[in-house]
């Protein structure tokens, strides 16, 4: 089991109105514990995204999981081994042993992606469309456990009530066997009015290498 309690501040006018964008700024603070095992670690998250106004651009930026070392301690790692009567002593007892464990880093990050609305606003690198619109993503990853690792996604909807998505992660960790195949995903989904709200369902299907064909199923109820 895991505690978290975490504090955030954003700014939703960060960026000034003369680069005719809106800029979101956001910080976050969160403190989590293991509570079987007795592990506190504090991390900061930090990320920014800017609307440039310019062919329907959008980057956005994110510096996650700054922050301290943690070593696991407590009743999680420990064991209470039965030891038999011939073991030397006068009588058998019970003996306790821990787990020898030691410090680890969190898995800080750093995330940069680009959006482009190809279609569809007024923004939008090939118009604005009433009915069809077209969003692609390039994304880049890179954490101190981890090579970098990009992707890039399209996303096709019309009347913004019905989707349709591919995407690929390349994954790019030495020594594993990854295929070029691995990272692909195919999905879709539909956005309907409901109750004077939006039901929303999404389904993605992704190949993960040894993991096989991963499939996820999502639903929201929102404005």
């Amino acid at each position: 089991w895991v505690s978290q309690l975490y504090a955030s501040t954003e700014n939703p006018t960060a960026f000034s109105d003369l680069y005719r964008g809106w800029g979101l700024y956001k910080m976050t603070i969160r403190k989590f514990r293991r509570l079987m095992a007795g592990s506190g670690l504090t991390c900061l998250d930090i990320s920014t995204r800017f609307r440039t106004g310019l062919y329907g651009l959008t980057v956005a930026a994110s510096l996650i999981n700054i922050g301290s070392t943690g070593q696991f301690n407590g009743p999680g790692i420990t064991r209470a081994i039965s030891a038999t009567r011939n073991n030397g002593q006068a009588t058998g007892r019970t003996l306790p042993v821990e787990f020898g464990t030691r410090d680890a880093q969190l898995p800080t990050a750093f995330r940069f992606g680009v959006l482009s609305s190809v279609l569809g606003d007024a923004e939008a690198l090939l118009g604005s469309n009433p009915s069809h619109s077209v969003v692609a993503e390039l994304d880049f990853n890179d954490a101190i456990d981890t090579d970098l690792q990009s992707a890039l996604g399209v996303e096709y909807s019309y009347k913004k009530a019905y989707y349709l998505r591919t995407g690929k992660r390349f994954f790019n960790e030495q020594h594993s066997p990854w295929r070029f195949a691995d990272g692909w995903s195919f999905g879709g989904g539909v956005r309907l009015p409901a109750m004077g709200r939006h039901i929303t369902f999404d389904y993605a299907w992704v190949t993960m290498g040894e993991l096989q064909h991963n499939q996820v199923l999502s639903f929201d109820l929102g404005n």
